[in-house]
């Protein structure tokens, strides 16, 4: 982003992709990682993250990810829904400032579903 010369705002709300066959078998390699954008992005080629029925969890501690992706997934089998499409972990806000919390963030985990 910065070899193109893009704005730092498009650094806030970055998150990652795992694809669904590794959040089904719980392997936990993200292979993308992403920044919302605006309508107004000068890049062409942009992935639109479609709209739909999403199951979401939302944590507070950057290292539970994992434990809380299981959550969400636990819930989805619970609730007899189907995951339709790749997991995604997105950084809702992110406060580094200080020295006793080594990553602050608030995180949205979530992965579209069908009934």
């Amino acid at each position: 982003m910065i070899a193109h010369h893009y704005p730092q705002i498009y650094y806030c709300n970055a998150g990652t992709f795992l694809n669904k066959e590794r959040f089904l078998k719980q392997e936990f390699i993200s292979d993308r990682i992403f920044v919302f954008v605006d309508d107004h992005f000068p890049e062409k080629e942009i992935q639109v993250i479609e709209n739909g029925m999403y199951a979401c969890i939302y944590l507070d501690d950057f290292h539970q990810e994992i434990n809380y992706a299981k959550r969400l997934l636990d819930y989805c089998k619970m609730n007899h829904l189907t995951i339709c499409g790749d997991y995604i972990c997105e950084v809702l806000s992110e406060l580094s400032i200080f020295d006793h919390h080594e990553r602050s963030m608030f995180l949205r985990l979530q992965v579209p579903v069908s009934f």
